[in-house]
């Protein structure tokens, strides 16, 4: 991504957190509705970003790609979630990373940059690098075994066809899906973030589990 390039889509995912936070504004109580509904002007616009970042959005495809189908202000914040975390992820770099390591199929190096990024302060970023891990574990997984979901399938949508396949036990079934939601608040940027310790545990979890399911 170019230097010129980076700053561009920075300024425009800025330009969708600043009309997200406006649009939230504009809730009301006692059904906290915003003013417009999101997938009227906003939402079409964030596909925009999703269509801008190609497949260098990973983690963040099926919320950037999503289309509301109500008003709620509790829905906007969804959405900013996702656009915070998508701008520091390019903010850091972190996009260039994720797309030439997973071509070169670093695992481990895909782990230690996380660990940069952590040690740099760059703790949400780090914890979707590590998500991005364990989701091209999983669905390589899958791929192998011949139980690959149909369409897009969700890190949950992967624990669980390798559960059925009886690829994994139900203990491992069940730390995976302990994994999935750290790596899931990371990417969608939930509030409150996680504790920085919380995800240096959640790094060390994904190569342990990793370095205990190798894919034959």
């Amino acid at each position: 991504m170019a230097s010129k390039t980076k700053q561009e889509i920075l300024d425009f995912i800025d330009t969708l957190i600043e009309e997200g936070e406006r649009l939230r504004k504009t809730a009301r109580p006692p059904l906290m509705l915003v003013k417009e509904p999101p997938k009227d002007n906003w939402v079409p616009r964030i596909r925009t970003l999703a269509f801008l970042l190609g497949r260098k959005a990973g983690p963040w495809t099926y919320q950037l790609n999503r289309v509301p189908t109500d008003s709620r202000a509790e829905t906007v914040n969804e959405f900013l979630g996702t656009l915070r975390a998508v701008r520091e992820a390019v903010d850091s770099g972190l996009l260039i990373e994720i797309e030439d390591m997973v071509l070169a199929e670093a695992i481990g190096d895909l782990l230690e940059q996380a660990n940069h990024l952590a040690d740099k302060g760059y703790h949400l970023a780090a914890g979707v690098l590590g998500r991005a891990v364990l989701e091209g574990h999983l669905r390589k997984w899958c791929e192998r075994t011949g139980c690959l979901p149909r369409g897009r399938p969700t890190l949950n949508d992967l624990n669980q066809a390798l559960y059925k396949g009886r690829h994994l036990n139900k203990l491992e079934m069940q730390q995976a899906t302990a994994l999935t939601t750290v790596g899931n608040h990371c990417a969608h940027n939930v509030q409150p973030p996680l504790e920085p310790g919380r995800v240096g545990v959640f790094l060390r979890d994904v190569r342990e589990f990793v370095v205990r399911n190798p894919i034959s």
